[in-house]
């Protein structure tokens, strides 16, 4: 090989490596981590009243030269449950004692595509602990109250799985959207129960309000106290003006169709009464959201006559 053919062949494997070095670095970016942060979830059931149950991480603990990060709340008080992310597998595993040794389970690989089956354990939960196989049905992006785009993953059981019906679905850098320990669960407000709000590192990330009316941050903070707030949209049935009262200290208001499309936004001044004028929205059911600093601390359904 002549001195300029081996100069050509050491600029084509380095340009290479820089491809696959920068192709590397862009998917860990796109990539959104669980356990990087502070984590508190609220799990929502309902059958004659709707409870809510909190979950948060708690620590850091090392075991078997892994790091693990502590999982506290409603039925992990005994802060026994550890959770573990391999960040370059995307994968989430939970280790807990099993009653005669502590044992890791995977729960979540957020590397899987479109048809890639695997199988599910939902350790110490009222689902099926060993769920059987599941195949990925779907992978939708969406962007979320922090301003990321997350991938929805949907999944459902493969044809040779007879034990359950179930119909989870995750999130990247949230888990499932029931118990963090129940990657095989359908969330279910009247079951088991359902994610209805997540906070990172005590911000908003992702929040559904079907069955509640705020979230509100109790464990996770990062932030002073969140003040209680009684203010007052109506009235809830109107044809063009929605009063707010008591609002001084809400700083926006967004207005979603069903479909979650925003329809309205608009910046509050600090006053005790606002009046919005809703004459141009189209008749049918809203939901309207009170923020507070970025918080949206109140949801109500209202209906545009």
């Amino acid at each position: 090989m002549t001195q300029k053919h081996n100069i050509v062949y050491k600029m084509k494997v380095y340009y290479i490596f820089l491809i696959l070095l920068i192709s590397s670095y862009t998917n860990a970016q796109d990539y959104n981590s669980l356990l990087d942060h502070e984590s508190e979830w609220h799990i929502t059931s309902c059958t004659s009243s709707c409870t809510n149950d909190i979950y948060y991480t708690d620590g850091d603990t090392v075991y078997n030269n892994f790091n693990y990060s502590i999982l506290n709340g409603f039925h992990y008080i005994s802060r026994t449950f550890w959770l573990r992310e391999d960040l370059s597998e995307k994968k989430i595993y939970l280790s807990y004692d099993n009653g005669k040794s502590r044992t890791e389970q995977l729960l979540y690989d957020f590397s899987l595509q479109i048809g890639d089956t695997i199988l599910l354990s939902n350790p110490i939960t009222p689902f099926p602990s060993n769920g059987g196989f599941y195949s990925v049905d779907s992978i939708v992006s969406q962007n979320l109250l922090d301003n990321k785009s997350h991938k929805f993953f949907y999944l459902s059981p493969t044809p040779s799985n007879v034990s359950t019906n179930e119909l989870p679905v995750w999130v990247e850098g949230i888990g499932g959207l029931t118990l963090i320990n129940g990657p095989g669960g359908t969330p279910d407000v009247n079951n088991v129960g359902k994610l209805s709000c997540y906070f990172n590192d005590g911000f908003l990330s992702y929040s559904q309000l079907d069955s509640l009316d705020r979230c509100t941050v109790k464990y996770v903070t990062g932030l002073a106290e969140i003040p209680k707030y009684t203010s007052s949209i109506y009235p809830t049935i109107f044809e063009s003006i929605l009063t707010l009262e008591d609002v001084s200290e809400i700083s926006e208001v967004v207005i979603y169709s069903l479909s979650g499309e925003e329809v309205y936004r608009r910046k509050l001044n600090h006053q005790p009464y606002e009046n919005l004028e809703l004459s141009h929205l189209e008749k049918g059911l809203y939901l309207i959201r009170l923020y507070y600093q970025n918080l949206p601390i109140i949801s109500k359904k209202i209906v545009k006559l």
